[in-house]
C-alpha cells in the first residue's frame, strides 16, 4: 500500500505559521485577541502535517531512517533553540533574583531533555508566581512536539509495514489515536486542568488531526472551488474567532481545541493540491510578507516570549503600549536575524555534510544547555547581583509557604473521616479556622493565639475554597474539585466535635456572582449557629494593586514612589461593602472581623505594606507571615476563653 501522501514546498503553509505566530504574539502583547493561545494548536496541527509528509515520503521511496530523521529534527529546532536557551540564562543571571533565577536554571535543565512542560506542570500553581515573568514558560510546547515525535516515527513505520496487508489500518490507528487523546484532554480539562494544558496526552489529538491530514488522499478533481473557498475561509474564520472569542477562563484544551484544530485541517486540506492556487485564502496564505513572517515564525516564537517577561518582570504597572509594541518590533527584527544566521546556516547540508557531526553537535549542546541550566539553579544566590536586603524581600513568597507548610490543605477523604489538621494545645479542637489560601496566610497569627489562650484549633483549608454552604466557585482554579462535599464534610465535623467557634477567611471578592456568595455565607453562618457553634466572619484583607515584595524592591532600587501602588482606603471600603452589607446583623453582634486598623498607614490615604523592613504581603493579597503575626489582635475576640480577648 502507498501512504496517501505526497510532499512539495507549500508557501501557504508558512502563512499558516504566520496566522499562529501572529496570534501568540498580539496575545502574549496584550494587544487584543485575548484567546490567542489557541495559535499553539495551530502550530502542533501544521507540524503533525508537515513531519508526517516527510516520513511517508521516504517511506514510500526507501530512503528512511531514524538517524536521518532526528539530524533534521536537530538541524530545524536545535540551534535557535539553544542559542534562545543559553542567551536568556546569561541576561537572566544579570537581571533576576536569586529564587526567579533558580528556576530559570532548573526550566532550562528541563528544556535539555524535552521536558519543560513537566517542569512548568509543577510549577505554574496557584502558588507558584505569575506566569507572565517565567522567560522560558513558553518552551512547553516545544517539549511537547519533541515528546511525540521521539515515539511517533516508530508508530508510522509500523504502520506503513501493515498496511501493505491492512490498507485502513493507518487510518483507524490514526483516528483511534485523535479520539482517545481527546477524551483524555476532556477529562483533564475538567479533573486536572495544568496537565491537560501542558502534557502530551492530552495534546497528542492535535498532532494526530495533522497526521491524518498527511495521509488522506487529495481531494483534487473531487472538490469544486466554490467547496473549497467554503472550508478554506471557514477554516481560518474558526482560527481567528476561537482567538477572539476564547479567554483563560476558557476551559482548555479538551473540545474548546477542535475549532481551531479542525479550521487549521480545513485550509491544508482546501488549499492541497495543484487546484489550490486558484482559492482565495491559498493566495492571501502565499503574499511573500505572510510567508516571511511564517519562516520567521519558529524563531519569533522563541524570542517574543523572553523579551516580554523580561519586561514584565521589572514592571510595577502593565507595561505601556508602547512599549509592548516596540518589544515586539524588536522580537521580529531579532527573529529575523536568527532565521538568516542561526536557523538557515545550519539547515544547509552543503556547509554542515557530515550526519554523524550533527548529532554529535546535536547531543553535546543539549548537554551544555542542561548544565548550564544546573549550574545556574544551583549557584543562584551566588550569581545575584542584588544586596542580602533585596534577596530577603525577594524571599517572602517561599519563607511563607516553608512556615505554614505543616498544615496541609484538608482533602474530602480527611474531613469525612474527621482528620482534621490540629494547632495549639492537645486536646479537642474549640476554635476552627476554615476557608481557603487566606486561611492559611492567617496560620502564624492562629498559631500565636492559640499557644497564647492555651486553645486547640483545628483547620480545614483548600487554595480556592470558599468556606460555604451549596455554593461551587465559576473560576478555572475549582474545576474537578468537589468543594460542595468538602464543606458539608468540614460541617459535620463541627457538629461530631462540637466545636464552639468557626471563624470563616476567605477573599471574598475573588467568588462571583456576589449575590449568591452573599446567600451562601449568611446560610453558612445561620448553619453553623444551629449546631450551637458561634460564626466569626473575617473581612476581606486590603488587596494591594501590585505584588509587595516587587513594590519594596523597586522602591529600593530606583526610589519609586509607592503611595499609588497602595490599597486605598476607599478603593478597599468599595471592595467589600457588599458583604458588610451582606452580614449587617453579623457586624452588629461583634462577629465581622477586621484586620483595618493594623494594616492602615499612619497619614497616608492607604494600608501598609511593610513594618520593619518585612514585607507584609507575599503578593499582593495574601499576608506574609509577618503580616499576620501583625493583625493577630483581631482575632482575638475568636478565642472566648483567653485572658485578654474582646468578650
Amino acid at each position: 500500500m502507498a501512504f496517501a501522501s505526497e510532499f512539495r514546498y507549500r508557501p501557504e503553509v508558512d502563512g499558516l505559521r504566520a496566522v499562529a505566530i501572529l496570534i501568540v504574539v498580539l496575545y502574549h502583547g496584550k494587544l487584543g485577541l485575548p484567546g490567542g493561545f489557541v495559535g499553539v494548536d495551530v502550530f502542533f496541527v501544521v507540524s503533525g502535517y508537515l513531519i508526517t509528509s516527510l516520513i511517508a515520503r521516504d517511506l514510500e521511496n526507501g530512503s528512511f531512517s531514524y538517524l536521518s530523521f532526528w539530524e533534521r529534527r536537530a538541524r530545524r529546532i536545535l540551534p535557535a533553540a539553544v542559542f534562545l536557551v543559553l542567551s536568556v540564562l546569561v541576561i537572566g543571571s544579570l537581571i533576576l533574583l536569586p529564587r526567579n533565577l533558580e528556576e530559570l536554571g532548573r526550566s532550562a535543565a528541563y528544556q535539555a531533555i524535552f521536558a519543560a512542560n513537566v517542569f512548568f506542570r509543577s510549577a505554574t500553581g496557584y502558588f507558584a508566581g505569575a506566569a507572565d515573568q517565567k522567560p522560558l514558560l513558553h518552551t512547553w510546547s516545544l517539549a511537547v512536539e519533541e515528546q511525540f515525535y521521539l515515539i511517533f516515527p516508530w508508530l508510522l513505520v509500523a504502520a506503513h509495514r501493515a498496511s501493505l496487508r491492512r490498507p485502513l489500518l493507518p487510518v483507524a490507528a490514526t483516528g483511534a489515536g485523535i479520539l482517545a487523546s481527546l477524551a483524555v484532554s476532556q477529562a483533564a480539562v475538567t479533573f486536572a486542568p495544568g496537565s491537560a494544558f501542558y502534557l502530551l496526552p492530552s495534546r497528542a489529538w492535535e498532532l494526530f488531526i495533522g497526521v491524518a491530514v498527511a495521509l488522506a488522499p487529495p481531494i483534487e478533481g473531487r472538490w469544486s472551488r466554490i467547496l473549497r473557498e467554503a472550508v478554506s475561509v471557514a477554516g481560518l474564520a474558526a482560527i481567528v474567532v476561537s482567538s477572539a472569542i476564547y479567554s483563560h477562563e476558557t476551559p482548555f484544551p479538551g473540545f474548546a481545541a477542535i475549532p481551531p484544530c479542525a479550521g487549521t485541517a480545513a485550509i491544508l486540506i482546501a488549499t492541497r493540491g495543484s487546484g489550490g492556487e486558484s482559492v482565495s485564502i491559498t493566495r492571501l496564505l502565499a503574499l511573500r510578507p505572510v510567508v516571511f513572517i511564517g519562516l520567521i515564525s519558529y524563531s519569533l516564537y522563541l524570542i517574543h516570549w523572553p523579551i516580554l517577561a523580561f519586561l514584565n518582570y521589572w514592571s510595577l504597572d502593565d507595561p505601556s503600549l508602547t512599549l509592548r509594541v516596540a518589544a515586539i518590533l524588536t522580537s521580529v527584527v531579532t527573529a529575523a536575524a536568527s532565521w538568516r544566521w542561526i536557523e538557515t546556516p545550519f539547515r544547509d547540508r552543503t556547509r554542515f555534510p557530515s550526519q554523524r557531526a550533527v548529532l554529535a553537535l546535536a547531543g553535546c549542546s543539549l548537554i551544555i544547555v542542561g548544565g548550564a541550566g544546573l549550574a545556574v539553579a544551583t549557584t543562584a544566590p551566588r550569581l545575584s547581583l542584588f544586596p542580602p536586603t533585596l534577596r530577603h524581600l525577594a524571599e517572602a513568597r517561599p519563607r511563607a509557604m516553608a512556615e505554614t507548610s505543616g498544615v496541609k490543605s484538608t482533602t474530602l477523604e480527611d474531613a469525612r473521616a474527621g482528620r482534621l489538621s490540629r494547632i495549639g494545645i492537645e486536646g479537642p479542637p474549640r476554635v476552627l479556622l476554615w476557608g481557603d489560601s487566606h486561611a492559611r496566610s492567617l496560620l502564624p497569627a492562629i498559631t500565636a493565639l492559640a499557644a497564647q489562650c492555651g486553645t486547640a484549633v483545628a483547620v480545614a483549608w483548600q487554595p480556592s475554597m470558599a468556606p460555604l454552604v451549596g455554593f461551587h466557585p465559576q473560576h478555572a482554579a475549582a474545576r474537578g474539585r468537589d468543594f460542595e462535599s468538602l464543606n458539608q464534610a468540614i460541617l459535620e465535623v463541627v457538629r461530631k466535635q462540637q466545636i464552639a467557634d468557626v471563624l470563616l477567611v476567605a477573599r471574598w471578592s475573588g467568588y462571583s456572582p456576589r449575590p449568591e456568595v452573599a446567600a451562601a455565607l449568611r446560610d453558612t453562618v445561620s448553619t453553623i449557629e444551629l449546631l450551637d457553634a458561634r460564626a466569626w466572619v473575617l473581612e476581606e484583607v486590603p488587596n494591594h494593586p501590585v505584588e509587595v515584595p516587587k513594590a519594596l524592591i523597586h522602591s529600593r532600587l530606583f526610589g519609586t514612589d509607592l503611595r499609588p501602588y497602595r490599597a486605598s482606603i476607599s478603593a478597599h471600603a468599595a471592595n467589600g461593602a457588599w458583604l458588610r452589607e451582606a452580614l449587617t446583623g453579623l457586624r452588629r453582634a461583634g462577629h465581622l472581623l477586621s484586620v483595618d486598623p493594623y494594616l492602615l498607614e499612619p497619614g497616608v490615604d492607604g494600608f501598609r505594606m511593610e513594618a520593619e523592613g518585612e514585607p507584609l504581603y507575599y503578593d499582593w493579597h495574601h499576608l506574609s507571615p509577618a503580616g499576620a503575626r501583625l493583625v493577630a489582635p483581631a482575632l482575638l475576640p475568636v478565642f472566648r476563653n483567653c485572658p485578654s480577648a474582646t468578650r
